[in-house]
């Protein structure tokens, strides 16, 4: 049985007996009469022509209802097909979304469990099908069967929704609906049924929304199998459009039920999917590679392979994959995995992580095939996995079309619709994102706390033992007093961040270039064609002693300038170092710097932000003091440009064409996958928003700047190719 066959397998809970299985689908044949009555009333579709956003008129309904079914492997790309006239008409009423990126890996269980947490697999702990941690068991659990609850992290929006509302939840075979890892249960929740089909599973959440008022939920989560069962194991394309036809035609039987009961202004109706689905073209066999005994494998699009307390080198396990250029596969571990997959938190991951590219799955022997002819789990930016959203009812905007964006935000989502405080349940998704989509958006209160300066008069002195000369450095300080004045603006200052209080930043300001010294080293400039190129002189200087730096005692490792500018004399200051090997200077950044200066020869103008990130434990997040290591474990560089500045230079004229692009990079030797550069780079793309948690800056923090709504939309950005 596939992983779709088994998403919803639940228990049904007694609760109070009012709401016990008297209802189900799978036991009369009273609700057929019932759908066909309410069927035949709407059987012209009107729902079609109605628009969102108009307010529900019904007495015995005091919010709006919400209502999410999920389509199993619902690709974006299938809707180009033009045989899903309903769920387009959705979009039309109502709104939809360009495309969703899932949570890594784009599977199933775990984007289930994202969607209905808001939280990243990392965070709440499904981050596979099967899944090893020994401190619960001592065998690789398969989370769809197991018992154990403390595979499950995070709280799950019925749970969040009944402590926070006390309100009425059911869930149809959504996955994590039968498992109590943070209180409350579902009041409805059927045990899974294979033999019921998709039109009974949209019947039964019909008779849901036709009970009386106080025995009908408010929210119901409904899961179907379809269109992936057909996607994984279809022989030929004719059997795709055929599947997305009978699953539009369910959207059609949901909403003219709900038209027929005069419920369609009173139901918010989500219809979401998980993931996108891509045809397998290569197989690799563990066993035919590398010896896996002592070792824990856990085979799938993503592979995982657990040390076990064995010795082994690491060589021993990933030798036979390295220099692979990255075609089929690349091999990672928790360091070195890109920081946009949110998937190194956990040890849960295991030890060594293959990364199937689209089309390549791993197997631990060929015995274990399940001979698919479809797949997903890859990459989320690649255009086979994207996947779907549309959104209509009385708090939807009708006519709105949102940019792409991560389904980490679908529980705010909920939140807002089911008028609850999403910030009362911790999560990752970022509050406001997706605000156009509702047709009452709520007041969002911003606050921004400014750096403070590290000098208020800054008066520099030599540092390096060749003195750089009194006389150069009275015109560098002459220089600085003439800038404060004028107040020039660095990128960082033009896009003012934040910080939280209890990681402590400073700010200098050296004329359009900025230094910011606390838990990382940051520095800002902006970049024209005049600026780069040459030698950097060998004056080293600074405003305070402490900040002089001496050279390393590890010979593997160089201060190195994070500035890029050469040829200004202020870019000498010797708090702009940080201690970096010697190899990834020469593999990394400096190939880096020559990208950089290739774009500004291309766009002109080009803000660049480069810094240090302390993250030893691999959580995401910036360390505490007591365990920060001098030397970064990662290098950030976030650049933007615009198509047309603004006329002093300091932002976009039109703020919201502002085109980010970030990396961050891992601070190690060299690349064991030994990609072209180009293709490294662009695997350690991520969002301004994953520097914010590694270093506790915010950026884009000031709402006069940027408005708010635009300052989310750029700090969230994940990039879909480089520029």
């Amino acid at each position: 049985m596939g992983e779709e066959g088994r998403a919803g397998e639940g228990r049904e809970r007694g609760g109070d007996g009012r709401k016990t299985g008297a209802i189900l689908i799978y036991t009369g044949g009273m609700l057929a009469g019932l759908l066909a009555l309410l069927l035949s009333a709407c059987s012209s579709s009107a729902w079609q022509h109605r628009p969102s956003g108009i307010q529900c008129a019904r007495q015995d309904i005091r919010e709006p209802i919400l209502v999410v079914v999920s389509m199993d492997g619902f690709a974006s790309r299938y809707l180009d097909l033009g045989v899903t006239p309903n769920i387009e008409a959705m979009g039309r009423t109502g709104a939809r979304a360009e495309h969703i990126y899932s949570a890594y890996p784009s599977r199933t269980f775990v984007n289930h469990y994202t969607m209905a947490t808001g939280l990243w697999a990392e965070s709440h702990g499904i981050v596979d099908n099967n899944i090893l941690d020994r401190s619960i068991s001592d065998d690789v659990e398969d989370v769809a069967r197991t018992k154990k609850d403390g595979f499950f992290r995070g709280e799950p929006i019925w749970s969040a929704y009944k402590r926070q509302r006390g309100g009425i939840t059911a869930c149809l075979n959504w996955f994590g609906c039968d498992v109590n890892s943070t209180g409350p249960l579902p009041d409805y929740n059927p045990p899974y049924n294979g033999r019921a089909t998709t039109e009974e599973r949209i019947d039964q959440v019909l008779s849901w929304l036709s009970l009386a008022p106080h025995a009908r939920p408010n929210l119901i989560m409904a899961y179907l199998g379809e269109p992936d069962h057909t996607g994984h194991f279809r022989k030929s394309e004719d059997e795709i459009p055929s599947i997305l036809r009978a699953n539009d035609a369910v959207v059609d039987r949901l909403m003219r039920g709900i038209e027929g009961m005069g419920l369609i202004d009173c139901v918010n109706v989500l219809l979401v999917s998980d993931h996108g689905m891509t045809d397998v073209t290569t197989r690799i066999y563990w066993d035919e590679l590398i010896p896996l005994h002592g070792l824990t494998s856990v085979y799938g699009v993503v592979g995982r392979i657990y040390r076990n307390g064995t010795t082994r080198s690491d060589h021993s396990v990933t030798g036979p994959f390295e220099c692979s250029r990255g075609d089929k596969y690349r091999v990672y571990d928790r360091k070195t995995l890109p920081v946009k997959y949110h998937y190194t938190a956990s040890p849960r991951v295991g030890d060594f992580i293959f990364e199937g590219q689209p089309g390549t799955t791993f197997y631990a022997t060929l015995a274990d095939d399940w001979m698919m002819t479809g797949d997903h789990g890859y990459d989320p930016v690649h255009p086979t996995m994207r996947t779907i959203f549309f959104a209509r009812g009385p708090s939807i905007r009708p006519g709105t079309v949102l940019p792409p964006f991560q389904n980490v935000e679908y529980f705010n989502i909920f939140a807002e619709l089911l008028e609850m405080r999403a910030e009362a349940t911790p999560n990752n998704g970022t509050l406001g994102i997706v605000d156009e989509l509702f047709s009452r958006p709520p007041p969002r209160v911003t606050t921004a706390l400014v750096i403070p300066s590290c000098s208020i008069n800054p008066q520099l002195h030599s540092c390096s033992s060749q003195t750089c000369g009194i006389d150069r450095l009275a015109l560098m300080n002459s220089r600085i007093s003439a800038c404060s004045q004028l107040m020039p603006l660095s990128p960082i200052s033009a896009i003012p961040p934040s910080f939280t209080p209890f990681l402590p930043f400073c700010s200098l300001r050296l004329c359009d270039l900025e230094v910011l010294t606390g838990p990382s080293t940051v520095v800002s400039e902006w970049l024209t064609r005049e600026k780069i190129g040459g030698a950097r002189s060998r004056c080293s200087f600074e405003t305070d002693e402490p900040y002089c730096l001496s050279p390393p005692r590890n010979q593997s490792v160089t201060l190195t300038n994070l500035l890029m500018t050469t040829i200004d004399d202020l870019s000498g200051i010797s708090r702009a170092q940080a201690p970096l090997m010697t190899s990834f200077i020469n593999t990394f950044l400096s190939p880096l710097n020559a990208l950089t200066a290739r774009y500004v020869q291309q766009y002109r103008r080009v803000a660049v932000i480069t810094g240090t990130i302390h993250d030893a434990n691999s959580d995401g997040r910036v360390d505490d003091i007591g365990i920060r290591e001098s030397s970064p474990s990662h290098v950030f560089r976030i650049l933007f440009t615009c198509p047309q500045w603004r006329a002093d230079g300091l932002g976009c004229l039109d703020p919201s064409e502002t085109r980010p692009l970030t990396f961050i990079l891992p601070h190690i030797e060299k690349d064991i996958n030994c990609l072209t550069f180009e293709n490294y780079l662009f695997a350690h793309t991520a969002r301004v928003r994953d520097v914010e948690e590694m270093t506790g800056l915010r950026f884009f923090s000031d709402s006069n700047v940027v408005p708010h709504e635009i300052a989310l939309k750029i700090r969230s950005y994940l990039p879909q190719k480089l520029w």
